[in-house]
């Protein structure tokens, strides 16, 4: 996804519209287990382009209908411009009701809906291949993981979950700052466990080039 992305100020404009119609109802009729104001993860201060996709989880429900989107579901994230807290972040909808709203997918790519999962396939495919290849250094950041979670006396999943553990192993990040571009890998995380993460894909990557351990 190209973060630089630059969407013009007319288009903006109408992300904000969007914004305004579809989000400003839920602060009168969410739960009060329902957040109305995005967490700081969920936030983005430039634009990505909407986003086309199965659907990862059920926990969004769709700005149209206001019914649950479904675990595999059709579903577009549009990218607006949330103006109460000055920063982009995504709005979800289920693919027909997108359609029949007559709203416009504009996706970073330009791709079209099917394009797009079909590009996605491929490269969860290819992904799946690398992670595999790279099957020793996943079990040693998964042994890592499990020594943190142990001194914490919490769970695995709360040092890093399974999708941060496989963009570990597929961008093998080297320093602070490749780290930190890791989705849901920020300063906090980085202070409790960046360096030792950071140590092992350094090892691994110096055994790739070597093909041993270098000698000190």
């Amino acid at each position: 996804m190209n973060r630089n992305l630059v969407i013009p100020k007319k288009e903006r404009e109408t992300n904000d519209d969007v914004a305004r119609m579809m989000i400003t109802p839920l602060h009168h009729s969410a739960s009060p287990s329902s957040p109305t104001t995005p967490s700081a993860r969920d936030r983005r201060y430039t634009p990505s382009g909407d986003k086309a996709e199965l659907s990862p989880n059920s926990w969004a429900s769709c700005q149209v209908c206001r019914s649950k989107i479904d675990k595999g579901a059709a579903r577009i994230g549009k990218d607006i411009f949330y103006e109460p807290i000055k920063a982009y972040i995504f709005k979800y909808y289920h693919k027909h009701c997108f359609e029949a709203a007559n709203l416009t997918l504009q996706t970073a790519s330009g791709r079209s809906f099917d394009d797009e999962i079909a590009h996605a396939n491929k490269m969860r495919v290819q992904h799946d291949v690398i992670v595999r290849e790279r099957d020793e250094l996943r079990e040693r950041l998964r042994q890592l993981r499990l020594l943190f979670a142990r001194a914490l006396q919490q769970s695995a999943f709360v040092v890093f979950d399974d999708k941060v553990l496989r963009q570990l192993v597929l961008t093998m990040p080297v320093t602070k700052e490749e780290l930190l571009q890791v989705h849901g890998f920020k300063e906090k995380k980085y202070r409790s466990f960046g360096e030792p993460i950071l140590q092992v894909i350094r090892q691994y990557r110096r055994v790739m080039v070597y093909g041993s351990k270098p000698e000190n």
